[in-house]
C-alpha cells in the first residue's frame, strides 16, 4: 500500500441512512459524525454491513440466511408456545374439581389435537430453515455443525406429535376403558420439553454464528445468554410433569387439590414465562439478521475513497479493522 492510499480518507459511496435519524451520508468520510444528529457514521457502518465482508468474506445470499434463521427462531418459538397448551388445560380443567381425572381427560382430548398441529408446524419451520441454510452452497454452515442439532429437534418435535394423535385415536376407539389416553398425551407432553431443549441449544448455536458476524446481534445484547435459564426452566416443567404423571399413575379417584394443584398452577407459571422466552429469542433473532436483509452486503460497495483532497479529508485516518 502507498502513502497515498494510506492518506486517501475513505467515504460512504452509496446512498447509506443514517442508523438513528436517516440521513443519506453519502460522500461523508467514515470517521465523521451524522451531519444531522452526531451519530459516528462508523456505529451506522457496523450495522449496515456484515462483519466478515470487511475480510472479504461476506454472505453471497444473505436474505436466505435471514430467512434460515428466523425459521429456526419461529420454531423454537412455536414449540414453546405449545408447551403451554396442556399445563393449561390441566391447570384450568383441576381447578376447584377433586378426584374427577375423567373431566381432565375429556377435556385434553378435545383440545390436544391443536397440539399436534403446532408441533408439525415448528417442525416444518425448523426442517425449512434447514433447506434454506444449506443450500450447494453451505455459506452459513459449511461444516453442517447444525444439522445434527436441528435434526434431533425435528425428530422429537414429530414424535410428541404422533403421541399426540396417538392419544386422540386411543380416545375416540376405546372411550370410558381401556388404555387411559392422558397418559400418552402426558409423555407426549414430557417429550415436547425435551424437543424445546433440543431447538434453544440448536438455535443457540446459529445466533452465536450469526453474533460472530453482525455487530448489531451484539447490541441486542446476545439473546444467547437466555439460552441456559430457559433451559433449566424446562428440566423444571418437565420433573414437575413427571411429578403430575405419578400423581396419575398412583392415584385412583385422585386428590387433583391442595399442594397437588398448587404445582400445575405453578408449572403453569413457568410455561408462560418460557413462551415470552420464546418471543424474546425470536425478536434478537430478528434484530440479528435485521443487517442482511439491507444491501449493499460488502464493505468495498459501501464505502469507497475519496479523490478530493481537502484539509478536514486528509486527516481523516481509515478505520483500524479494514483490510482493504
Amino acid at each position: 500500500m502507498t502513502d497515498q492510499d494510506r492518506t486517501t480518507p475513505l467515504i460512504i459511496s452509496t446512498e447509506l441512512p443514517c442508523r438513528r435519524c436517516r440521513q443519506i451520508l453519502y460522500g461523508l468520510s467514515v470517521t465523521m459524525d451524522c451531519p444531522e444528529c452526531g451519530l459516528p457514521i462508523e456505529e451506522t457502518l457496523r450495522t449496515s454491513i456484515d462483519l466478515e465482508s470487511l475480510h472479504g468474506r461476506a454472505l453471497q445470499q444473505p436474505r436466505m440466511v435471514a430467512i434460515a434463521v428466523i425459521a429456526f427462531a419461529l420454531s423454537t418459538a412455536t414449540s414453546l408456545g405449545a408447551g403451554v397448551l396442556i399445563p393449561l388445560i390441566i391447570a384450568t380443567a383441576a381447578k376447584g374439581r377433586e378426584g374427577d381425572l375423567n373431566r381432565i381427560t375429556e377435556r385434553l382430548l378435545d383440545q390436544v389435537s391443536t397440539l399436534g398441529i403446532l408441533l408439525l408446524i415448528a417442525a416444518i419451520l425448523a426442517a425449512f430453515g434447514l433447506l434454506m441454510s444449506h443450500r450447494p452452497s453451505r455459506q452459513f454452515d459449511a461444516e453442517t455443525r447444525h444439522v445434527g442439532r436441528w435434526a434431533v429437534t425435528i425428530g422429537l418435535l414429530l414424535l410428541s406429535a404422533a403421541l399426540t394423535w396417538s392419544a386422540v385415536m386411543v380416545g375416540s376407539l376405546q372411550p370410558g376403558g381401556g388404555f387411559d389416553p392422558a397418559l400418552l398425551i402426558l409423555f407426549a407432553d414430557l417429550v415436547l420439553g425435551l424437543a424445546a431443549i433440543a431447538g434453544i441449544i440448536a438455535l443457540d448455536g446459529v445466533l452465536r454464528v450469526i453474533g460472530a458476524r453482525s455487530e448489531q446481534y451484539r447490541r441486542a445484547g446476545r439473546g444467547v445468554q437466555s439460552a441456559r435459564p430457559m433451559v433449566a426452566g424446562i428440566v423444571i416443567s418437565i420433573l414437575m410433569g413427571l411429578g403430575g404423571l405419578v400423581t396419575l399413575e398412583s392415584s385412583s379417584p385422585a386428590m387433583l387439590s391442595g399442594p397437588v394443584e398448587g404445582i400445575l398452577f405453578v408449572r403453569l407459571a413457568l410455561v408462560v414465562l418460557l413462551g415470552v422466552g420464546g418471543i424474546y429469542l425470536l425478536a434478537n433473532a430478528a434484530w440479528a439478521t435485521a443487517p442482511f436483509w439491507r444491501g449493499p452486503w460488502r464493505f468495498d460497495q459501501v464505502v469507497g475513497r475519496s479523490l478530493s483532497e481537502s484539509p478536514a479529508s486528509m486527516a481523516d485516518d481509515p478505520p483500524s479493522n479494514d483490510t482493504g
